[in-house]
């Protein structure tokens, strides 16, 4: 009997360990997904803020050469066509 306690009893160390590892494996991946989807967000928000920028500079700018500001327009005439 005491050898089948003793097994018993092992069992449930071995899965508490098991149990302890999946959640540590989770929550590694969790944490990698929000720093991917950070990363994310930022380069979209830095896209986003770049095309500002030109569109201020196009109708803005007066030092602007034409065929700049007819190639930043046409740019953001595309990208509001998607």
């Amino acid at each position: 009997m005491q050898n089948q306690q003793m097994t018993v009893e092992q069992i449930k160390q071995e899965r508490e360990l098991n149990r302890a590892q999946t959640d540590l494996e989770i929550m590694k991946i969790q944490d990698q997904m929000m720093v991917d989807s950070f990363r994310s967000q930022q380069v979209t928000t830095n896209l986003f803020l770049q095309m500002k920028e030109n569109y201020m500079r196009a109708m803005l700018d007066p030092d602007l050469p034409d065929e700049k500001r007819k190639s930043l327009l046409d740019a953001l005439k595309a990208f509001e066509k998607q």
